[in-house]
Parts: structure tokens; sequence; C-alpha cells
């Protein structure tokens, strides 16, 4: 089949994720410069591929594995209670171990003083975490809610200690309005917690509201004399 191509077309619909095969003249050989590209998950993939054995596979299933990964989401972690590195790791993996997770990146763990809340607090651990997901943010957020329940988390005081905190930061470049979430989340601009492991891993994402990258943000708290949180 010396001069053919397979081009693939994988389209997300709801719960599937239909794929279309065709096999046919490469576009150079019908005077076309290239292969269409589409982009899946922030990734652009060929749509057209010479049949070369192993390496159409090694594309495809590639190519598949992108296509399940529709969102990329950041997570806020902390924790002042019990063992405070154990906790922040253990919500790690039962996030990984989520169905409609793909990978979940953690940032190195920062000591920080508690902002508010009762006096006496110890010192917060606090983290932030780059999820691959193709679970809608509703759902993400019931997942964060559930791991902190599963982990011991009380809700009895604002801004009290606690075995484990998540917070959805941001979900792509979405901005949500609703009664039980808002993204991005309200304060993290605020925060220098949240904003020192988030540039560690998220320098150049950029704010969906304040339209400004996570590092000019945290160079702007750290400008205003606020390093207090």
């Amino acid at each position: 089949m010396a001069g053919h191509c397979i081009s693939f077309e994988l389209t997300k619909t709801s719960g599937e994720k239909p794929i279309i095969i065709r096999v046919g003249q490469c576009p150079q050989a019908r005077g076309r410069a290239g292969g269409r590209r589409k982009v899946f998950a922030g990734r652009e993939l060929s749509r057209v591929v010479p049949i070369s054995g192993p390496t159409v596979l090694r594309t495809f299933w590639d190519a598949i594995e992108a296509a399940s990964v529709s969102h990329v989401a950041y997570i806020g972690l902390g924790a002042n209670l019990g063992d405070r590195r154990a906790n922040i790791l253990a919500a790690t993996d039962l996030l990984r171990q989520t169905p409609g997770v793909a990978s979940v990146s953690l940032s190195s763990l920062y000591e920080t003083e508690p902002v508010g809340g009762p006096p006496g607090q110890d010192a917060y651990l606090n983290a932030a975490a780059r999820v691959e997901t193709d679970l809608d943010a509703s759902t993400l957020l019931a997942v964060l809610l559930d791991i902190e329940a599963r982990l011991g988390r009380q809700r009895s005081e604002r801004w009290g200690p606690r075995t484990i905190d998540l917070d959805l930061l941001l979900f792509g470049d979405e901005v949500i309005h609703t009664p039980g979430l808002t993204v991005p989340h309200p304060h993290m601009h605020e925060r220098r917690f949240v904003l020192e492991p988030l540039a560690e891993i998220a320098a150049n994402m950029i704010h969906p509201a304040l339209r400004m990258t996570i590092q000019q943000l945290l160079g702007r708290l750290l400008g205003s004399g606020r390093t207090d949180n």
C-alpha cells in the first residue's frame, strides 16, 4: 500500500468517542501540502498518517488517549492537622484513582502560616496540582469534596484547622458562576499560599478573568507588600 495513508477522526460526544478510519492516497500524492490537523485537549494531532506498520498503531492509540482528556484543571491543596504531608499525598493518590482523571502532577510543598480563623493554629503545608480529566467542573468539585470527607475533613468553623483542604482553582479557561461553584477561585489571586505553588507548575497559565499569568499575579501580590498570605 505504498503511497497510501490511514486517516482517523476522533469525535467526543456525551460519554462516547466515535472513531472514523479511512484509507486512501496520501495528501501529498494528491498534490496537497501535508495533512489537516485537529486539536484535542490542547494538543495538535495529525489526522493523516502514512501506513507503516507499528507507527500507525502507536500514533493512533496516542490520539485516542489524547482525545479522552478534555480538560486541564488546577487544584489547591492544604493541611495543618495530623501528618500534613501524608494527608496531601493521600488526597493526590485518591484523585489519581478517580475514574475520569487521567493524570495528577503535584508541586512542591510549601509551609505557610494560617490566615484568618481561630488563633493558635499550626502552620499549613500547601501545594498545587495539575489535573488532566474528562470530568466536568461540577463533577470534579464533588470528587474533591468526597476526598476531603474520606480524609476526615470537618467543616465546623470557617478558616479553622483541617486535615485536608482541596480547592478547585482553575478549570481550563472557563469562567463559572453557579450557586455551588465559582471558577476561577474568587480569592486565589489574593493568596500567596495559592499562587506560589501554582506558579511552580503553571507560571504562564492565564487567569481567564483577570487576563494575567499566574507568575504576574504572584509578582503583583509580592510587590504589594502583602507577604503574610
